[in-house]
């Protein structure tokens, strides 16, 4: 009877173990990628008091929502801000209690940490009018590219993030909640981010 109870007991352990420190699901992986100038658990707890309550924005109340959405399969939230009087950008993915990842970790170089790229045809849904927007950053290994998309032959947006592991080259599609979006990509059109052509 004793050895039954304690290979429960170690099975239980052993269970314990591997949900703290096992596999998580790929979009974990992929968004709690926390090397080079990603800001540090430490370092991210003064931005967790000053999030503001609205439950689809991680920005802070000095800061302005570029975008801001719910990942359908999770409900975390993915944001971008800029400052409204300093002059920095930062993305945010986490909930509002519990940042995960906020990047990048230096605010003076922050426009220059990505790449914003989009494309726009009007004429509406008799042209297959496309607004596509993406912003673009590298962290470590891994690339994380944002976008924001309408198609008016359909009327439909999309929104999510992909991230790339840059060794592999296997992506992770995280798809957004669009129905929670705030804000728009488009808005970084002719700011201080490098603009790439599609």
């Amino acid at each position: 009877m004793k050895q039954v109870a304690m290979i429960s007991l170690l099975l239980i352990l052993v269970s314990l173990t591997a949900c703290s420190n096992g596999a998580p699901t790929s979009e974990n992986q992929a968004m709690t990628n926390m090397k080079d100038n990603s800001i540090t658990l430490e370092e991210k707890s003064e931005t967790n008091s000053i999030i503001t309550e609205n439950t689809n924005d991680l920005c802070t109340d000095n800061e302005e929502t570029v975008i801001s959405f719910k990942m359908v399969k999770t409900s975390k939230i993915l944001s971008v801000c800029t400052a409204k009087q300093e002059n920095y950008i930062r993305y945010r993915f986490g909930f509002n209690d519990s940042i995960e990842f906020e990047y990048p970790k230096d605010k003076e170089n922050s426009w220059n940490a990505f790449r914003f790229s989009s494309y726009l045809r009007g004429g509406g849904a008799s042209n297959e009018g496309l607004d596509l927007n993406y912003l673009t950053f590298v962290n470590g290994s891994y690339e994380y590219k944002i976008y924001d998309e309408y198609s008016a032959a359909d009327d439909s947006y999309h929104v999510g993030v992909i991230v790339t592991d840059l060794n592999t080259k296997n992506e992770t599609d995280m798809i957004g909640d669009s129905t929670t979006k705030q804000g728009s990509l488009s808005n970084l059109r002719g700011s201080d981010i490098p603009q790439e052509d599609l």
